[in-house]
């Protein structure tokens, strides 16, 4: 998958997210009605990625906070190195694209 079809598919997600909570904001609740579009969203989400790149896309959007919009600079990613330093990753959208390429998390790579 390309970055940019992997940024329009999260877009979107955010805006339908938004669009959830504007409605509940004015007392009308869809999580019931959207609980099909969401299962569905994530089934094909583990077609997608594997269960490691699952999670790590699950951190991104609700822990982190990418589904709302807005990223919490609080919640932080580390690796460390093999000096045994703490090196934070997944700070953006493209670094978390950056890290499921390069850990093989997509189970198929576009031929192009």
């Amino acid at each position: 998958m390309e970055f940019t079809k992997f940024k329009e598919i999260l877009d979107l997600l955010i805006e339908q997210s938004a669009n959830t909570t504007a409605a509940y904001q004015l007392k009308i609740d869809l999580i019931d009605y959207c609980d099909p579009y969401n299962e569905c969203i994530a089934l094909l989400w583990s077609e997608i990625l594997t269960n490691d790149g699952l999670e790590w896309l699950n951190w991104f959007l609700y822990d982190k906070g990418f589904i709302t919009g807005e990223l919490d600079p609080e919640i932080k990613a580390y690796q460390i190195t093999n000096g045994d330093e703490k090196v934070e990753i997944i700070r953006d959208l493209p670094e978390l694209y950056d890290y499921l390429i390069q850990n093989k998390y997509f189970k198929c790579i576009n031929s192009k």
